[in-house]
């Protein structure tokens, strides 16, 4: 509804001046509601001018913040990397520069696509970087490679491999973005 109203004013000028044209209208506001909102100037152009602007200007400061996108795959990945590389360089006196490397090769994996869904459930399957059509089997975060396998041999059973990594990588992007 909007309401216009220009008539010549004869009365005195107040410290403001009095405008020889009104229009009103209102909007509606998120958070506020029903709005009324009045535009005036000498002439109806000049008050439907102010009218607009004023209405835009409402709009404008109460208009909902607009929702940031999700980070992309690629953007979730740095940040883990970030934190990741941040974990092995400062956890101890010794930065850990082997984890360094293989948190490296296990984000290229995959960012690749090389980290798979293994034959059954809690099976992933991870193509090997340096030959093609090779996989390697990840079940409980132990993998069949000969890294994984050596140091398990040694006794260090806390020792993760490029190839767990890219698994654990891989799984904690895609329940992050609901995949």
């Amino acid at each position: 509804m909007q309401k216009v109203a220009c008539q010549p004013n004869n009365s005195k000028p107040g410290p403001l001046g009095e405008a020889a044209c009104s229009m009103n209208t209102y909007v509606e506001v998120p958070t506020l509601g029903r709005v009324q909102v009045t535009g005036r100037g000498a002439s109806g152009l000049e008050a439907a001018q102010h009218l607009k602007a004023s209405v835009e200007a409402l709009q404008t400061l109460y208009a909902p913040a607009p929702v940031p996108a999700p980070p992309t795959r690629e953007a979730r990945l740095c940040a883990l990397l970030a934190c990741g590389l941040t974990k092995a360089l400062t956890a101890s006196e010794t930065p850990d520069y082997p984890l360094v490397e293989r948190l490296l090769k296990a984000v290229s994996l995959v960012v690749r696509g090389m980290v798979q869904p293994g034959e059954r459930a809690g099976l992933m399957a991870v193509e090997s970087d340096t030959t093609r059509g090779m996989w390697y089997q990840i079940e409980r975060l132990q993998c069949t490679c000969r890294d994984f396998k050596r140091h398990l041999e040694r006794g260090n059973d806390r020792f993760y491999c490029k190839h767990v990594l890219a698994v654990l990588l891989n799984e904690r992007i895609n329940a992050e973005q609901g995949a």
